[in-house]
């Protein structure tokens, strides 16, 4: 079972990781002034999953735990993205954590709610990021045809090199955003679905779909052989896709064509 901290090593062809999330300080970039917040270039970011505190353009609110903020510091290192895909601003405090992180080409951020995030877009002015970091509010995440837009509009036809979906946290949009974005994806490139196991820890409504389905489709297409998909790696904050070697269709990839009807059985609701 291979452990998080041990990311920095090539995982096997279409091979699945179930691993914790690690906890190990972090040197540079990233500086740690006590447990939930850190200073990354000259900005400080306030770790915690959820917290009144309202963001300002140098103190941003990031809705991660520490262990979260580690395991992107090792994945931003490892892959170092110049082209990133962020669904979900709320404060904005990811946006610029990722902006901050990995230094993009080009970053979009895509956000359901219509009013922009004040903090975040005067961050973008502050540190003369207009030209790099992009805020679309007012999309719906499962809106395929106006995402499919941004980024072509955005990315001018590079390929994306990571994206994190941290939006509704709900099936069917998480869903239909996996199979919009996913074939953007560069063979290597990341996309990491946040929050994923909100059933698990008493936080969904009953009743209400889980993202775990999406995670088990996402396994049983590793275990199809397509080539679509290289490995899935799963902590209990994320589940990390890599993107395979295969040719994929923007305009006619869907996840549940990725594996047969057999392995469909084995999942109710699918």
């Amino acid at each position: 079972m291979e452990a998080l901290e041990q990311h920095h090593a090539e995982p096997d062809s279409r091979s699945v990781g179930c691993v914790d999330a690690p906890y190990e300080e972090v040197s540079q970039p990233v500086q740690w002034t006590s447990d939930t917040e850190f200073v990354l270039d000259d900005t400080v970011f306030r770790a915690l999953w959820w917290s009144e505190f309202v963001s300002t353009s140098d103190h941003f609110l990031l809705a991660k735990e520490r262990k979260q903020v580690d395991y992107y510091c090792g994945l931003v290192a490892d892959l170092r993205p110049r082209n990133v895909v962020e669904l979900g601003i709320y404060q904005g405090g990811s946006t610029a954590f990722f902006a901050a992180l990995s230094k993009p080409r080009r970053m979009v951020g895509i956000e359901l709610e219509e009013n922009p995030a004040p903090a975040l877009q005067q961050y973008i002015s502050e540190k003369g990021l207009d030209g790099v970091v992009s805020a679309h509010y007012g999309v719906d995440q499962s809106d395929a045809a106006a995402v499919r837009r941004i980024v072509e509009t955005a990315f001018e036809g590079e390929e994306i090199d990571l994206v994190v979906d941290d939006a509704s946290h709900r099936l069917i949009p998480s869903r239909m955003s996996f199979n919009t974005l996913f074939p953007y994806v560069r063979p290597g490139g990341i996309y990491v679905i946040e929050d994923w196991a909100l059933l698990h820890i008493g936080w969904c409504e009953p009743g209400e779909q889980t993202l775990s389905l999406l995670g088990f489709e996402l396994l049983m297409a590793v275990g199809g052989r397509g080539g679509v998909i290289e490995s899935v790696e799963v902590n209990q904050y994320v589940i990390a896709v890599k993107r395979g070697s295969a040719e994929i269709d923007p305009e006619t990839f869907d996840i549940g064509r990725c594996y047969n009807d057999e392995s469909r059985k084995l999942v109710p609701g699918l």
